[in-house]
């Protein structure tokens, strides 16, 4: 057993829009025109999009204290949405999954729905080791990766994208 500690691996296992579930991607592939977005008082106006993070573990007899995790959605550099997830402590299970909802604007809506859409997704944290009763000290660490999301709402390329330091 190893008492160096690893920093954890996160990853976007899977992503699901709601609010694209109804659409025929079919009609697009023909050239068909693009469907108006939602009334604004319609629930889909603002999308919700599902994330699937999953933080690993790679260290069997360390522990590790999250302080509150921030997930961003970014197209290019403009951010499109936040969510926090509550402080936590991940001790012997190896693996947490979390399912983030983050709302996203009315412009995402009209992009996706035309072509893939290309999201860079950021977590930043603050974390602490615990290697028997001894905690380190506060250690800032931030993830990003790019996720293709096609015109179904959903990740493409593969089943999960992994977030890197």
């Amino acid at each position: 057993m190893s008492l160096i500690p690893k920093c954890p691996v996160s990853t976007i296992s899977n992503v699901y829009t709601p609010a694209l579930d109804g659409w025929n991607s079919t009609a697009f592939r023909k050239n068909e025109s693009v469907p108006a977005p939602p009334h604004k008082n319609d629930s889909a106006w603002n999308i919700s999009i599902i994330f699937s993070l999953q933080i690993t573990k790679p260290n069997k007899g360390i522990g590790i204290y999250y302080s509150d995790l921030y997930f961003t959605l970014y197209n290019s550099n403009a951010s499109l949405g936040v969510n926090r997830l509550p402080a936590f402590y991940q001790g012997h299970k190896k693996t947490v999954t979390f399912h983030v909802l983050v709302n996203v604007d009315q412009q995402f809506w009209r992009g996706i729905i035309v072509r893939k859409r290309d999201l860079r997704v950021g977590l930043k944290t603050v974390i602490r080791y615990e290697i028997f009763s001894f905690k380190t000290k506060h250690r800032s660490v931030a993830f990003e990766a790019q996720v293709p999301i096609g015109s179904d709402g959903r990740i493409l390329g593969g089943e999960y994208t992994e977030l890197h330091r």
